[in-house]
This record gives structure tokens, sequence and C-alpha cells, in this order.
């Protein structure tokens, strides 16, 4: 871990244990996958999975395991995010996905998968802020990449697109 946005290394690690806990108290589909946060460095966050727990009959990784694991790098990222600029300084973000796509573009086979998701232009996170708080929701879309391989072989594998809605806290 790198910190980053004037992250220190402290304040990403308390960030990434609210996360774990979040999923393991109240996602059982990611503690069945036994997802867990593989880097976070105040700007992108990749969330892993070991393929021995997510695979197909053909030795792959199940399309709903990248699914899950995709759309859960980019819900964690955005948790993080909020949690860091205490959008909603009370009660935990209540986020939701809005819509989604994906595209498998190869068979994933490593041992382990994993997601990231980022957001390079703070300009889109500074008009999902002002619009939150003018009108109490607003959604931002963000992008996810599962890659396979190494070295010269490593090749996106699956393309994710969501949009991520904040409806408040509870």
């Amino acid at each position: 871990m790198h910190p980053t946005n004037n992250i220190n290394e402290a304040t990403l690690l308390t960030l990434i244990n609210h996360l774990e806990r979040f999923v393991d108290d109240h996602l059982p589909l990611g503690r069945a996958m036994k997802i867990s946060v593989d880097e976070f460095d105040g700007k992108r966050l990749s969330l892993s999975a070991p393929l021995s727990l997510n695979n197909n009959d053909k030795g792959t990784a199940f399309g709903g395991s990248l699914y899950c694991l995709a759309v859960m790098s980019g819900w964690g990222w955005f948790y993080l995010r909020c949690l860091h600029t205490k959008i909603e300084p009370v009660g935990v973000p209540n986020i939701v996905v809005t819509q989604a796509s994906i595209d498998y573009l190869l068979p994933v086979k490593d041992k382990i998968i994993t997601a990231t998701c980022g957001l390079d232009d703070d300009s889109i996170w500074q008009g999902f802020a002002d619009q939150y708080q003018k009108k109490g929701t607003a959604k931002i879309q963000l992008e996810a990449s599962v890659y396979s391989g190494t070295g010269e072989k490593r090749k996106q594998a699956v393309a994710f697109s969501g949009s991520y809605g904040l409806l408040g806290a509870y």
C-alpha cells in the first residue's frame, strides 16, 4: 500500500478494516467467495478471490464470480471513498448499484482472481459530492477490470461498468 490523495497508511488500514468487516458481517456471497482486499492506495481498490472457490466446469473463473468481484470492487471503492471523505458523516453509507454491464473478454485461469476499480478524475467525484450535498442522493459511474495472465501475456479479461448511488446512511 502506498498512500496517495493525502491519506496516510494508518487511515488506509482503518478504511480497509471497515470494508472487510462490512463484507464479513453483511455479504454472505463475499464471504463464500473469500473476497479480500488485495490493495488499496486511496485511489484504486483491488479485491481478490481464489479461483479454487470461484471456478466453473472448465476450470476457469465462473462468470457470476467475476461479476460479483467486479461489482464489489466498484462498491468497495465507493464505500471507502465515502467513509474517507465523510460525505455522510453519520452511520454507514447506504450504497446501491443502479445499473451495471459487463463484458467477458477472455477466460480467467489465474489462481487468484483480482478486480480493480479506481477513479483518476477527481472532478467526477467532486461533481458527485456536489450533487449529493444538494439533493441528498447522487450517482457515480465507475469502471472495473479483471486481468488474466502475467507479464507480456497479461490481458484484460473482464470490463465492468456500473452506476452506484448513495441514498444517505443507515
